[in-house]
């Protein structure tokens, strides 16, 4: 009679605490900028929240980044193209001209046909 009764506790208790955490990830960092307070952005590799700068780094477009470079979607030029670090508002991240650039939105033609750029970088855009 009591095998029963303490198999049943036990798996109550285990059902009970199948939910509860192991460890606290409240101090884990933010994933994203939406993890953040409002006016700062997540840092991907430290997973810490900054408050940008107007460094010289800040950029507005693709072109305003130097050569192997990104505008990234938090308005700073950083290294490596925009499959990490997204594009800055107002162009997209593609691939249809061979390298992975930000393009202006709506740039690229139909049935993906290479967005039209004057640019050699490979940041495409207008000027």
């Amino acid at each position: 009679m009591k095998r029963p009764v303490v198999t049943a506790l036990f798996l109550c208790a285990v059902a009970t605490l199948s939910g509860c955490p192991i460890y606290d990830h409240a101090d884990a960092g933010c994933y994203n900028d939406s993890d953040c307070a409002v006016g700062y952005l997540c840092d991907d590799r430290s997973g810490d929240c900054y408050q940008p700068s107007s460094s010289n780094n800040g950029c507005n477009r693709p072109q305003d980044c130097g050569v192997n470079e990104t505008c990234s979607k938090a308005g700073a030029c950083v290294v490596g193209d925009c499959t990490f670090s997204g594009c800055v508002s107002g162009y997209e991240c593609d691939s249809s001209s061979g390298i992975w650039a930000c393009v202006l939105n709506g740039s690229v033609g139909a049935a993906g046909a290479a967005p039209i750029s004057n640019d050699t970088a490979g940041q495409g855009g207008a000027p």
